[in-house]
């Protein structure tokens, strides 16, 4: 059995709860995948610094906050063994990454491709000090 959560467990209000559940109906050797924004990336570091020079120091701290559905915790290296640690399910498999190219995907005359390339060198230097936008892990249940 395989269980896919990419883009859910930072929406999850009681992430120890859900997982516990999961954890319960996963067999042994069961797998779940999990993909999470990594809240210490540096794009965020950037995000925030450029938020207090511009007078809004305070909005959120959190990744992409007023986009719905909202983000209710926000996830690192971390936070993401502790709560598999306290869910007893063990990291097979973690890392940091993120989607350098995405800007690729806009035209050029979209806003989205203009910002993606002015971001790209923070995303090498997050990529470079291990804090990329991304975490994903596969996790298991062991006996």
């Amino acid at each position: 059995m395989i269980f896919y959560l990419d883009s859910v467990l930072e929406h999850v209000l009681n992430p120890k709860e859900y997982l516990l559940k999961i954890n319960s109906i996963l067999k042994v050797g069961g797998v779940v995948y999990i993909g999470v924004p990594n809240e210490d990336c540096m794009f965020n570091d950037i995000r925030k610094l450029l938020f207090q020079l511009l007078g809004m120091k305070d909005i959120s701290e959190k990744i992409k906050p007023f986009d719905s559905p909202y983000h209710v915790i926000g996830y690192n290296k971390e936070l993401l063994e502790f709560i598999f640690n306290k869910t007893n399910l063990k990291i097979k498999f973690m890392r940091n990454f993120g989607r350098k190219f995405e800007f690729l995907s806009h035209t050029t005359s979209q806003r989205g491709f203009w910002i993606g390339l002015f971001l790209l060198p923070i995303e090498f230097i997050g990529n470079i000090l291990n804090r990329d936008v991304y975490y994903e892990a596969y996790i298991s249940k062991e006996i």
